[in-house]
């Protein structure tokens, strides 16, 4: 019988494949359609920070979510990898970043902070579910950066592709749950906040 986590590795595998096989037209179109549909959320009138990741390698893009951002002079936070652990800081464009774990972009700075309440975390994810249940990239770095927040009524977003998207996942008990899911063609109530 399959555990668990042969089912997540299953699920990443397949959802790798999708992603190595979409065109750049394709995912362009997509990024830009998850912006807009982002953007139009009612919770982003009144969030007070944006912390984000810098995607990579055809995931759900962030770029043009980033732009947005800056261009709108909204503070925003993107990750780096520290040992087993993620922490932000905050970057005021791509200038401020520089090539880190695995080739992700990561902020040059130090000066780390916490996600407070009424902040927005936009949250990678290989395969998610409506119920806001999340499989991610097998090191656990959110679901530890998630743990140590205890409920800081932070809003959680997954941002994925519509073939991302999965009826329900397997489930375990370290496992994020998040609020909400945004997708190029939906955007998905998963928890009230």
């Amino acid at each position: 019988m399959e555990t668990k986590s042969e089912k997540k590795q299953e699920i990443r595998r397949k959802i790798a494949a999708v992603r190595a096989s979409l065109s750049d037209a394709e995912k362009d179109g997509w990024d830009k359609a998850l912006k807009e549909r982002l953007f139009a959320m009612e919770e982003f009138s009144s969030f007070l920070k944006v912390f984000c990741y810098i995607d990579i390698r055809k995931e759900a893009g962030t770029r043009y979510i980033l732009k947005e951002l800056w261009d709108r002079k909204i503070p925003v936070a993107v990750p780096r990898v520290l040992g087993k652990i993620i922490k932000f800081s905050l970057i005021n464009g791509l200038e401020d970043t520089k090539a880190g774990a695995m080739g992700i972009l990561e902020p040059k700075g130090s000066d780390y902070l916490l996600p407070e309440a009424g902040d927005i975390i936009l949250v990678p994810a290989v395969a998610l579910d409506s119920q806001g249940h999340r499989i991610g990239y097998g090191g656990g770095y959110y679901d530890r950066f998630f743990g140590s927040l205890q409920e800081k009524n932070c809003l959680k977003v997954g941002i994925i592709y519509d073939f991302q998207l999965f009826r329900q996942l397997p489930e375990q008990a370290h496992d994020c749950t998040l609020d909400r899911i945004v997708t190029p063609t939906q955007t998905i109530v998963c928890r009230r906040k």
